[in-house]
């Protein structure tokens, strides 16, 4: 008796993997192609539906043909006993001739005669679908008997997944390129291209296209054109894009050129770095405030009178006239430093000029206490006058020296301005005393409007 399984899940493996391959090529799951065939005898492997109890083996007739049989001599044994019991039912139903009208062939006779069948057939076997393997292509067929599948045709799927791969590697190469080519463009804008170059090795490497200007910016050779952006982020300043940067530069050099400054403020180097204009940029001084500076420098300084520009020179033995703008523009000070200093050299001049002398310190304490150029001016002038006879006196009478810190004080109203008050009016009234004293000497000697006098 033969009996045909319709419960997939009962099945060995490698009889689901047939069913699965047949069901697919139809459409359907392993499952529903099983019941839509009848079941499959796990004996034989055959269908339900296609089961011909005339010809077919049943499951006892399966097993003694197979019985010690493997491989190739298994597959023969199937087919000859197949063909044996197709001719004994050719024979019973009088399909065979009769042989030399001796009436039906004996089973000795009928055997022989199945295995010449089988032998001038060369052991064919049925194919009953074919099956495509997923993961490589390859098309087989599938046949009656159980025996191994045959191949029909190679896929292409790992052909065509290798297709893709290089496609795939040659669009990121391509955007590698292009990542490349249009920041090189950027650059070449400003002149910079040759800093991009050295980032020409990324096209060939695994490396985002969005990573070009990141590793562009940590170059050495970037670092170096762009110094001043690390300078601004070290106090806390946001860094500027290169636009911004060669903007900024060639709006100081508009300035420059318009003043005359030195060249050496101008000078390119490597990659058009122009080192003179860093500490501007790191400081955040718009062209503005530097243009700002230098007209401080020029119209107070280069144009000052001969004692102030004196006072620059003895301050700073070493300076040119040439180099007297470049001493403003000094960007670690602020402008009102830079204003302070050219005020201290004013007042120095105001004193040079009223025939005394000061240092750059005393210059700078006066300027701190709110001495400009003006008063400067007035109260040398006035110092210039008393301080003379103030101090032949205090060293007539033998008083404490009248210096001209002492007058400065009281001039410029200074801390202890009232005590070098008191010392000038001391001095006046010892004058008129001694005046008192002596036979001769005109009172109008002593007198305050008097030149020279106290």
């Amino acid at each position: 008796m033969t009996k045909f399984s319709t419960d997939y899940n009962a099945l060995s493996a490698g009889t689901k993997a047939v069913i699965d391959a047949n069901g697919k090529s139809q459409g359907m799951s392993g499952a529903q192609y099983l019941a839509s065939r009848g079941g499959v005898n796990p004996v034989t492997g055959k269908y339900g539906d296609s089961f011909n109890p005339e010809t077919d083996l049943t499951d006892a007739e399966y097993q003694a043909a197979i019985a010690g049989k493997t491989g190739v001599a298994k597959g023969q044994a199937i087919n000859a006993a197949r063909e044996a019991k197709s001719v004994k039912v050719g024979v019973s139903s009088g399909s065979v001739a009769v042989v030399s009208g001796s009436g039906l062939k004996t089973e000795a006779q009928i055997a022989a005669d199945a295995a010449a069948v089988i032998a001038a057939k060369g052991n064919k076997k049925k194919v009953v679908s074919t099956y495509t393997d997923q993961a490589t292509g390859n098309v087989y067929k599938v046949f009656d008997d159980g025996s191994p599948n045959e191949l029909i045709s190679k896929g292409t799927v790992a052909l065509n997944a290798k297709v893709d791969a290089d496609k795939i590697i040659a669009e990121k190469l391509a955007e590698r390129q292009s990542a490349y080519d249009l920041l090189k463009s950027q650059f070449d804008q400003f002149g910079l291209g040759a800093l991009v170059e050295d980032l020409k090795g990324l096209i060939l490497k695994d490396v985002a296209p969005a990573q070009f200007t990141l590793e562009l910016r940590a170059s050495e050779a970037y670092q170096d054109r762009f110094a001043a952006n690390k300078t601004r982020v070290n106090k806390g300043l946001r860094a500027i894009s290169e636009a911004e940067y060669i903007k900024i530069e060639d709006q100081y050099q508009s300035v420059i050129r318009n003043y005359g400054l030195p060249a050496s403020y101008s000078e390119r180097g490597l990659h058009g770095r122009q080192e003179g204009f860093e500490q501007f940029i790191g400081n955040d001084i718009s062209s503005t405030e530097l243009e700002d500076r230098i007209i401080a420098g020029k119209s107070r300084v280069l144009n000052a009178d001969a004692g102030t520009l004196k006072a620059l020179k003895d301050f700073y033995p070493d300076i040119r006239d040439g180099d007297i703008l470049a001493y403003v523009l000094d960007p670690i000070k602020g402008l009102k430093d830079i204003q302070r200093k050219v005020t201290a050299i004013e007042i120095s001049g105001a004193a040079i000029t009223a025939g005394l002398e000061t240092s750059a310190e005393r210059a700078m304490s006066l300027e701190k206490s709110g001495v400009d150029k003006q008063s400067a001016q007035a109260g040398f002038q006035a110092i210039g006058e008393i301080l003379p006879r103030a101090q032949q006196l205090s060293s007539v009478f033998k008083q404490d020296p009248f210096t001209q810190a002492t007058a400065e004080s009281e001039v410029f109203n200074l801390p202890g301005q009232s005590d070098a008050a008191k010392k000038r009016r001391k001095l006046t009234d010892l004058e008129q005393t001694e005046f008192a004293k002596q036979s001769g000497v005109t009172r109008g000697s002593l007198s305050r409007s008097s030149a020279g006098q106290i």
